[in-house]
């Protein structure tokens, strides 16, 4: 892909601590002549990480430039007015990009779209931007498919709780970006980052001491052209592991256990063969637990970080047992009229409707739709069975329809209205799209709300509870 190897010597003294070191040298900021002072750098898209990105290089004497597809009306007041701070361009990416020593991209946005393409220099993610503002601290990245904002989340309970560090910082793709906090973090520190295939497409130098790949399936096709493009992605966070670092792989999901025969540093930890078997695990991995983790590699990688860094299992068993599920995964809203009713709005890929649907003993009805990821719903033929009724809604909606035999229904409204109205007594209802919520909401989480506002408000309707 042009731009990610392209040179960028200036900016590439990321200095690796000797063996036994746990982070990354403050030499990656500084390496040559005070390394950001002049420097003209790219930062394109202004959501929340261009935003953190801009303001940490300017911090250090970089000459900023910021682009955006979106028109600034778009934006709310506070975002305009720390974009007037810099040189920018507003609704589209221009060639002016190109004049530029380095580009930093938002998640969302493709490297391969012009004028992007054409560029000649190094093109970085944002949490590589923050990386080289990292002193020598412990580092933990955890990406996959699904299940990553749960495992980021109990590994920032862990630590924080284990005494293992002064402080611990929880970000990436949950909290803040990197680029927010790197400045704020010490030596003693520990950094539990959550990684996307966006991110990691365009990493460099980044190194975490300790990686965990959940597991693999197939997402954001749209963006990576293929299921081999994306699952590279992923395994880029294993690329510049050292023998002392902590590869903690799911096994458990034969698309990673195929992808370990490409060989790697550091120490490996088998998730779902001994000594991380359900087996060898049950008395920490206990059904009270599963309900709150979701998936019991969720809970075995945990432990598996623990033992790597020598944390107690008993201070492992105290957080597994106090974490409470995150909102809108497998999210039970409530019991009317004999109906449970489940957010699972955070389940944006076909597996995570699949996981969630084996999940449950009531027969279900099934709410699936959004904006599509390129993905085909056929995989969920052979859980047909399992629901009474199925409806579809939004943009992917009629193929998702056509592919799996539902309902459509265009709008996410009329989609629960109509759901509602098929689920009976014992039966499950469960928002489990399958799909991205960018055709008519801002991202699953007011999906999700809104979701729950529609059923509680068909229920004070029919005055029933």
């Amino acid at each position: 892909m042009a731009g990610t190897q392209g040179d960028c010597s200036f900016l590439d003294h990321g200095v690796r601590p000797e063996p036994g070191g746990r982070g990354h040298a403050q030499t990656q900021v500084t390496g040559v002549g005070g390394g950001w002072r002049g420097r003209r750098v790219g930062v394109v898209g202004w959501g929340v990480s261009g935003r953190a990105a801009a303001a940490l290089l300017a911090r250090h004497g970089a000459e900023v430039f910021v682009s955006e597809s979106r028109p600034v009306e778009s934006f709310p007041s506070n975002a305009r007015e720390e974009l007037f701070r810099y040189e920018s361009e507003t609704g589209g990416h221009s060639r002016r990009l190109l004049e530029n020593d380095l580009l930093v991209l938002s998640p969302g946005i493709d490297p391969r779209i012009e004028p992007l393409s054409d560029f000649s220099g190094p093109i970085w993610s944002e949490p590589e931007l923050g990386f080289r503002f990292l002193p020598n601290c412990r580092i933990v990245g955890v990406t996959g498919t699904n299940g990553k904002t749960t495992v980021t989340s109990l590994m920032g309970d862990l630590f924080a709780s284990s005494g293992g560090a002064d402080r611990v910082f929880v970000a990436g793709n949950i909290g803040e970006p990197l680029c927010a906090v790197a400045e704020e973090i010490s030596a003693e520190d520990t950094v539990v980052l959550e990684l996307s295939s966006f991110q990691l497409e365009l990493i460099d130098s980044f190194r975490a001491d300790a990686g965990v790949l959940l597991n693999l399936a197939a997402d954001h096709l749209d963006r990576h052209g293929s299921l081999e493009a994306y699952h590279a992605a992923k395994w880029r966070l294993f690329e510049r592991m050292e023998e002392e670092d902590a590869a903690i792989l799911a096994v458990t999901d034969e698309k990673i256990r195929r992808g370990m025969e490409r060989g790697m540093r550091g120490k490996i930890y088998r998730i779902g063969e001994e000594p991380y078997s359900p087996a060898a695990l049950r008395g920490i991995v206990t059904p009270a637990v599963l309900r709150e983790v979701k998936a019991f590699e969720n809970a075995a990688c945990v432990v598996a970080a623990a033992d790597h860094f020598g944390i107690p299992r008993g201070a492992v068993l105290e957080v597994l047992s106090n974490f409470r599920g995150l909102p809108h995964r497998r999210e039970v809203v409530g019991t009317f009229r004999g109906i449970t009713v489940v957010d699972d709005s955070k389940a944006t890929n076909v597996d995570a409707v699949r996981n969630a649907i084996v999940c449950f003993r009531e027969p279900i009805v099934l709410i699936v739709g959004g904006s599509g990821k390129g993905e085909s719903f056929t995989p969920l033929r052979e859980r047909r069975d399992r629901c009474r009724a199925v409806v579809a809604y939004g943009e992917e909606g009629r193929r998702i329809a056509e592919e799996i035999g539902a309902e459509w229904v265009g709008p996410f409204e009329e989609a629960v209205r109509r759901a509602w109205s098929l689920a009976e007594k014992g039966d499950l209802l469960l928002l489990s799209p399958g799909c991205a919520s960018f055709d008519q909401f801002s991202g699953y989480a007011e999906r999700g709300r809104r979701f729950v506002e529609i059923v509680r408000g068909l229920v004070r309707e029919g005055n029933v509870s």
